[in-house]
C-alpha cells in the first residue's frame, strides 16, 4: 500500500513538472506578429513626426487604425490619438475625441494595453507616461504651433477654449494659477459644457482652494471717545488667531487679553462698595469674528478687508472663583468693526510638485501677518457713555493648504 502511494505521488510530481515545462516553452516560443507590426508602424510614425512629415504621419495613422483598430489590440491610446490628430490638423476629429472622452476612457481601461493615462498622472521623470508613444514631450516643443493651428481651425469656440487649457498646461509644464484662472473662466462662460468629461478626466479639475490658519502674536489697543477718559492704553498683550479661507472668502477670529489701567478715581456702590484709585488695573478679554473678501491674492501676499463682530470685557479682579460673578464690570459690550488683514508668506514646506507627483502631500507654510482695524462699543454703562478703539496686531501664522 505504501509503495503504491509513493508511486502515485512520484507520477503526479512528474506530470506537474512536465506540464510546467511545456507552458514555459510555449510562452518563450510564442510570437505575435500583429503586435510586432503595430509597434514597427508606430516607430516609423514617430520618426516621421520628429521629421515634420505630417502627411506620412497621417498615412501611417490611417493604415494602422484601419488594419488593426478593430482587433484585440488597441493601436493608439486616447492621449496618443489626440496629439497625433492635432499635428495632422484634423481638428474635427480632435473635437470628436473631446466629446467622446468617456467612451474612449472605457475602451482604454478594457484593453489595458496602451491604457488611458490622464494629465493628472503625468510623470515627468519617466517621459511623461508609463505606456503609449510618449508624445507629450513632442507636443511641449511644438505647443505654439499647435495653438496657432487650433485657433485657425473651424471647430467651435468652446472646443478651442477647452483645448487652450491643454496648451496652457503644456506650455508651463505644471498646474499654474493661470491654468486655474482659465479653467474658472471656462466654466463661467460654458456652465453646461459637453466637454466636462474631458476636463474632469483628462485635465486637472478645478481647485478646492481651502486652507486653515492658526497663529499667535502681540496686539495693542488705542481707546477713543469717552472710553479714553477712563482707561489707558494696555500696551502689547498676547493674542491667539485662527482663520479659514475658501478661494477668496475669509473667515477669521482672534482672542486676547491683558490689563488696562484706570486713569481717574472711580467710586462704586454695586455690586459692592469700593473706590478704585487711578492706576488700578482692570483685566480685560477681547474676542472677535471677522468675515472678509480677499482683494489681493498673490504668490506671497494676501490682503483682505473685513467686517467684524466681537465682545469686550473689562472687569475688576477683587474676587476668586466661585465669587467672580460679583466682580465689577466696567465694560461688558458687544463690538462691531472693520479692519484690514495682511498676510506675507515667508517659507513653504511640502510644496506641491506636479512634476514629481507629490500632489498628495499637504502644503504647510509659515507667514507673517499684520492686522489693523477699529471697533465700536454697542453697549455702555453708567460710567462710560460711549467709546471705540483702534487695534493692531502682528504675529506668526501657520497655514495648512495651498497659499
Amino acid at each position: 500500500m505504501k509503495k503504491t502511494l509513493l508511486c502515485f505521488i512520484i507520477l503526479v510530481n512528474c506530470f506537474s513538472f512536465s506540464s510546467n515545462a511545456q507552458i514555459k516553452s510555449e510562452i518563450r516560443n510564442y510570437s505575435d506578429s500583429t503586435a510586432y507590426w503595430i509597434e514597427n508602424g508606430k516607430k516609423i510614425l514617430l520618426n516621421s513626426l520628429y521629421n515634420g512629415d505630417f502627411d506620412k504621419v497621417g498615412e501611417l495613422y490611417d493604415y494602422l487604425e484601419k488594419s488593426y483598430g478593430n482587433g484585440p489590440y488597441e493601436v493608439f491610446s486616447f492621449q496618443d490619438a489626440l496629439i497625433l490628430n492635432m499635428f495632422m490638423g484634423r481638428w474635427d476629429t480632435v473635437q470628436f475625441f473631446l466629446l467622446q472622452f468617456d467612451e474612449y476612457n472605457k475602451v482604454d481601461l478594457f484593453y489595458n494595453s496602451n491604457y488611458y493615462y490622464s494629465l493628472q498622472h503625468l510623470d515627468y521623470d519617466n517621459d511623461f507616461t508609463t505606456s503609449g508613444m510618449k508624445l507629450i514631450p513632442v507636443a511641449i516643443g511644438e505647443v505654439d504651433f499647435l495653438r496657432t493651428s487650433c485657433i485657425q481651425s473651424d471647430i467651435d469656440q468652446e472646443a478651442k477654449h477647452a483645448l487652450e487649457l491643454f496648451f496652457t498646461y503644456l506650455k508651463y509644464r505644471q498646474l499654474t494659477m493661470l491654468y486655474y484662472t482659465k479653467l474658472d473662466e471656462f466654466y463661467r462662460y460654458y456652465p453646461d459644457t459637453p466637454y466636462r468629461d474631458f476636463l474632469n478626466g483628462f485635465l486637472a479639475r478645478p481647485q478646492i482652494d481651502l486652507d486653515g490658519n492658526w497663529g499667535f502674536g502681540g496686539t495693542t489697543m488705542f481707546p477713543k471717545g469717552d472710553m479714553s477718559n477712563w482707561i489707558d492704553n494696555p500696551g502689547i498683550y498676547p493674542t491667539l488667531y485662527i482663520s479659514i479661507t475658501l478661494h477668496r472668502l475669509y473667515v477669521g477670529g482672534y482672542f486676547g487679553g491683558g490689563a488696562m489701567a484706570l486713569q481717574k478715581q472711580l467710586a462704586i456702590s454695586c455690586p459692592f462698595q469700593m473706590t478704585f484709585d487711578p492706576g488700578y488695573e482692570f483685566s480685560f478679554t477681547s474676542a472677535a469674528l471677522n468675515l472678509g473678501y480677499m482683494m489681493v491674492k498673490k504668490h506671497r501676499m494676501q490682503l483682505t478687508p473685513y467686517a467684524s463682530i466681537g465682545q469686550l470685557f473689562l472687569r475688576s479682579d477683587e474676587f476668586d472663583p466661585p465669587d467672580e460673578d460679583f466682580e465689577y464690570k466696567l465694560i461688558d459690550s458687544k463690538t462691531v468693526g472693520a479692519g484690514l488683514h495682511l498676510d506675507v508668506r515667508v517659507v513653504t514646506f511640502n510644496k506641491y510638485n506636479t512634476k514629481r507627483r507629490e500632489d498628495s502631500l499637504v502644503p504647510f507654510s509659515l507667514s507673517l501677518y499684520a492686522d489693523a482695524g477699529c471697533d465700536w462699543l454697542t453697549h455702555t454703562g453708567m460710567v462710560i457713555s460711549d467709546g471705540y478703539y483702534y487695534h493692531s496686531n502682528l504675529g506668526l501664522l501657520f497655514r495648512i493648504g495651498k497659499y
